[in-house]
């Protein structure tokens, strides 16, 4: 129920009412490299769109700081997994992923979000470039009035992650109601 509303509340894309919320199941991530040990927040969900499988994969940012590289990060975490996907299955083809960034930090969120914007000019054809791009969640930028609109147990945990103990006590009635 916090995966569909996440994806119905905070992901304004066409795609998201094709999907069947009932097939919903998380995979297994144990094959993230062992130099990613503390990367234990990455979840990934398979979930049927219209028959056809998918994967959403959540990448939940939890450090104070913004990483300007994210987009590599992200792209190398899912060619990572799509790479232990094919060796397992040997499909000829891969399921289409949709990357979430959930970014809680304190500093509004200005590092790129498609890899593109992160490599030089360059006279090398675009169509040899590599284009990845994740969605953008950064709590901090959700007005706590869209919050209360939005009614769910997601903008409840985000209205708090926007809120200082002191707005949460003086807004409390508020955040109950949520």
């Amino acid at each position: 129920r916090v995966v569909e509303d996440l994806l119905r509340s905070f992901v304004h894309e066409d795609f998201v009412q094709e999907l069947d919320f009932k097939s919903l199941k998380k995979l297994n991530t144990k094959f993230i490299p062992l130099s990613e040990r503390s990367r234990h927040a990455d979840v990934v969900y398979e979930i049927k769109a219209q028959g056809q499988s998918a994967y959403i994969y959540l990448f939940l940012e939890f450090q104070s700081t913004v990483d300007r590289f994210m987009a590599l990060r992200m792209g190398r975490y899912l060619f990572e997994f799509y790479q232990e996907v094919q060796r397992l299955t040997n499909d000829k083809y891969l399921n289409p992923p949709f990357p979430i960034l959930i970014y809680n930090g304190d500093q509004k969120w200005t590092a790129p979000t498609s890899f593109r914007e992160l490599l030089h000019d360059s006279a090398i054809p675009s169509k040899y470039l590599p284009e990845f791009t994740y969605h953008k969640i950064a709590i901090n930028e959700i007005p706590k009035r869209e919050l209360v609109k939005i009614r769910n147990a997601v903008s409840a945990v985000f209205y708090v992650e926007n809120s200082t103990p002191e707005d949460i006590a003086r807004n409390r009635k508020e955040l109950v109601s949520l």
